[in-house]
């Protein structure tokens, strides 16, 4: 009997656009914070240094784009309803007023 190598679901690469607009972008994750994580209902993303969040868009594994939410007003952070989202894995881009770019991974259950 033939073995074969199968993919563990939890080694994820983030989506091609993500990766893409990361790197042609200032981008830091070590100042921004997302809770809880893995999330059921409600995320917040807060971003530290006088950041001011602009945008929130998120992507699932393969890289379509499910929720984006352009903030009227500007704040250092956001809370995110997840009350139709399926359990998994999802990205998180977070744009801000200075057009820096946060990235990060999250997990509903």
């Amino acid at each position: 009997m033939k073995k074969y190598f199968t993919p563990s679901p939890t080694f994820l690469l983030p989506p091609p656009s993500i990766y893409s607009e990361a790197q042609s972008q200032n981008t830091s994750i070590s100042t921004s914070l997302l809770y809880p994580n893995p999330a059921q209902t409600t995320l917040h993303a807060r971003l530290g240094n006088n950041e001011q969040i602009q945008e929130v868009t998120i992507y699932d594994r393969v890289g379509r784009i499910l929720y984006t939410q352009a903030l009227a007003y500007k704040a250092d952070s956001a809370d995110i309803d997840l009350s139709a989202f399926q359990s998994g894995y999802y990205f998180i881009c977070i744009t801000t007023a200075s057009s820096k770019v946060f990235k990060g991974a999250f997990e509903v259950y």
